[in-house]
C-alpha cells in the first residue's frame, strides 16, 4: 500500500514540476516582450504623436510586473517555487515513511 502512495506523489510530482517549467518559461517570454517593446518605442519615440506615445507607454507598463501564471495573487508560479514545492513533498514523503516504519516497528513489540 505504502508503494502505491510513493507512485501516486510521485507523478503528481512530475506533473508539478512540468506546470511550473512553463510558468517558468512563460516569465521568460514576458520578459522577452517587454524588452522588444521598449527598443522600439525608443527607436520609434521621435515619429509618435502624444496620443501614441501614451498608449506605448501604458503597453509596456502592462508588461513590468506582469507574471505569466499568479494562482489567485498570492505567488508566482516558475521554477524556482516548483523546486521549493517539490522539496516540500519529498520532505512531507519521507517523514510519514519515518512514523509509518516506526508504528510497525512499536506495533511488532
Amino acid at each position: 500500500m505504502g508503494y502505491f502512495y510513493i507512485c501516486m506523489s510521485t507523478m503528481s510530482f512530475l506533473r508539478v514540476i512540468g506546470y511550473f517549467a512553463k510558468g517558468h518559461s512563460l516569465s521568460k517570454e514576458i520578459i522577452k516582450t517587454r524588452k522588444s517593446l521598449e527598443k522600439s518605442y525608443i527607436s520609434r519615440i521621435s515619429r509618435m504623436t502624444e496620443k501614441s506615445k501614451i498608449e506605448f507607454e501604458t503597453l509596456i507598463r502592462s508588461f513590468i510586473n506582469q507574471s505569466s501564471l499568479r494562482p489567485h495573487e498570492l505567488f508566482d508560479l516558475n521554477l524556482s517555487s516548483g523546486l521549493t514545492a517539490s522539496g516540500l513533498l519529498v520532505t512531507y514523503v519521507v517523514v510519514l515513511m519515518q512514523l509509518k516504519v516506526s508504528e510497525s516497528q512499536h506495533d511488532s513489540i
